[in-house]
C-alpha cells in the first residue's frame, strides 16, 4: 500500500485551501475518477475531499491510495443564487443586501461563512438565505446582520420552507425592526438547529420559530429577545415531536 498523502494540518495549499493533506487532481481519470478534485464532495469545507480517491480499482484501502485528496475551494464574495446540489461555498468577504441575500435552491448545499457577515433587508423586506424546497442544506458559522428598525414584517435570516434534514449551527444573528424573525423552520423537519448566538430586539418578533415542522433538534441556543414588547425566544406553532432542550433564553 502506497500512500499518496500526509496528515492533514492546517495551512494555505497548492489551490488557496485551508488544510494541507493530499494531491490535487483536476485533469486525470486516478482511480477511474474523471477530475476527482472538481467533483468531489467537502461537506464539511475543509478543503479535503469526503471520500479517498484510490489510485487503482478495488476496496478502499487494499490499493495504492490518497487519503486526503485535496477538494476545489468554492469561493464566493456577493449575494446570490446557490444552484448547484452537492456543493460547498465559503464566503471570502463579507455581503451586503438590499432584500434577500442568498436563495438556495439545490439540495445538498453548504454555505460556510467563515466568521464574515452577512447583512441583508437592508431597505426592504428578505431573508439572509431563503431555502424553498431544497433539502440537506448546511448554513454555519455566518454573522447575521438586520439592522434597519424600518425594514418590517416578512424577515429572517435564515428560512427554510418545505425543506429537510438540514444544519443551522455556530451562527450569530442580530436582527431589528418588528415582525423580524432569527431562524424560521416552515413545513420543515429533521432540521438540527444547534449553538447559534441570537438577539433579537424588535416588537412582536422571535428569534426561533416552527411551524407545521417536527422531528428537529433545537438545541444549546444563546437567545436574547430584549428591547422590545412581546418577543419570543422560541415558538412552536402546530409542531409535533421537537427536540427543545439545553437552550439559554433570556426575555424582557
Amino acid at each position: 500500500l502506497n500512500n499518496f498523502s500526509i496528515s492533514t494540518y492546517s495551512a494555505t495549499n497548492i489551490v488557496g485551501g485551508s488544510t494541507i493533506g493530499g494531491n490535487y487532481y483536476d485533469n486525470s481519470t486516478v482511480g477511474g475518477q474523471s477530475a476527482y478534485s472538481l467533483t468531489c464532495t467537502d461537506y464539511d469545507s475543509d478543503s479535503i475531499c469526503d471520500v479517498q480517491l484510490n489510485h487503482t480499482y478495488g476496496e478502499i484501502g487494499t490499493n495504492d491510495s490518497d487519503f486526503y485528496p485535496l477538494a476545489k475551494e468554492n469561493l464566493i464574495s456577493s449575494c446570490q443564487t446557490l444552484s448547484t446540489a452537492n456543493t460547498a461555498y465559503k464566503l471570502s468577504a463579507s455581503v451586503f443586501f438590499y432584500s434577500t441575500c442568498f436563495n438556495i435552491t439545490a439540495s445538498g448545499v453548504t454555505l460556510d461563512c467563515d466568521g464574515k457577515t452577512v447583512e441583508y433587508a437592508n431597505a426592504s423586506s428578505g431573508y439572509g438565505v431563503n431555502i424553498t424546497g431544497a433539502n440537506s442544506t448546511v448554513v454555519k458559522n455566518c454573522i447575521f446582520l438586520q439592522q434597519n428598525r424600518s425594514v418590517q414584517f416578512n424577515t429572517a435570516a435564515i428560512l427554510a420552507l418545505k425543506s429537510n434534514n438540514s444544519i443551522f449551527i455556530n451562527n450569530n444573528i442580530n436582527s431589528s425592526g418588528n415582525y423580524s424573525y432569527g431562524i424560521v423552520l416552515a413545513s420543515s423537519n429533521f432540521t438540527n438547529v444547534s449553538g447559534n448566538r441570537m438577539n433579537i430586539s424588535s416588537n412582536f418578533s422571535y428569534a426561533i420559530g416552527l411551524g407545521m415542522s417536527g422531528l428537529n433538534n433545537i438545541t444549546s441556543n444563546n437567545i436574547s429577545t430584549q428591547g422590545g414588547n412581546d418577543g419570543y425566544g422560541i415558538n412552536l406553532t402546530s409542531s409535533l415531536y421537537n427536540d427543545v432542550r439545553g437552550n439559554n433564553v433570556t426575555t424582557n
